[in-house]
């Protein structure tokens, strides 16, 4: 599928909502028939399910963030964003045990290539330039509403790059035409990449000296002048 050529815009579609209703005993067949038990496969699946849906809301408040015309409604989808990054980590925190079995039972990624083919199967070598794009278009509407930190834009844009190489990812196990024991392990490798491994300690947790969006989503609310609601994020 070609990349984005505006700003905000997807360059993978995200899996359809009617879809993701048939999809967890889709996926829990296929990561059974990959060789992993029963008894991960069921939550894993379901765990996913969750995640998509999570992550269409997430992609979902950035377009509505793009829109915003004001700090009243930026202020409004900053705290959906808010709201989408504290279910993604308690998620992954649900899932963590089951998924790492998985991973470890499916051979912990060793089959690199099958990885990279549906991890990146709907993306394009222009994928940066689009993240850079919504970078760029985020920064010109949140600043001209208040001060605006260049590392909240960074772990907004590569949140939004990575829901949709989850959702291509997605789409490529559930189209498959038979399930294949690389296919499942390398759906797992890029599901713990996403989550655990990538999503949570950078961008939503963030690094040393460098807030996540976890912290960095209800000060850029503040900077706005709105008042967050409280949320559970631990």
């Amino acid at each position: 599928m070609a990349a984005t050529q505006t700003a905000g815009t997807y360059f993978s579609r995200p899996v359809r909502p009617d879809l993701l209703q048939r999809a967890g005993t889709r996926l829990r067949s296929r990561l059974v028939s990959a060789g992993m038990s029963a008894a991960d496969a069921t939550p894993v699946a379901r765990s996913v399910v969750s995640t998509a849906r999570i992550t269409r809301e997430y992609l979902d408040g950035i377009r509505a963030l793009l829109k915003a015309r004001g700090p009243v409604a930026a202020g409004k989808a900053l705290d959906g964003l808010r709201r989408s990054a504290v279910r993604l980590r308690e998620q992954a925190e649900k899932m963590g045990p089951a998924l790492a079995r998985g991973r470890r039972d499916l051979g912990n990624g060793e089959d690199a290539v099958a990885l990279m083919e549906i991890w990146y199967r709907a993306g394009s070598p222009e994928e940066l330039t689009a993240e850079g794009r919504l970078r760029n278009a985020l920064k010109s509407t949140l600043s001209a509403l208040g001060p605006v930190r260049v590392s909240d834009l960074a772990h907004l844009a590569c949140l939004w790059a990575d829901a949709q190489r989850f959702h291509a990812a997605l789409r490529g196990i559930l189209r498959a035409g038979s399930p294949g024991s690389s296919g499942g392990a390398a759906f797992l490798e890029a599901l713990g990449g996403f989550l655990p491994d990538h999503v949570v300690p950078v961008d939503l947790e963030g690094l040393p000296g460098d807030p996540g969006l976890l912290d960095g989503l209800p000060a850029m609310v503040a900077r706005l002048g709105a008042k967050v609601g409280r949320s559970r994020t631990r």
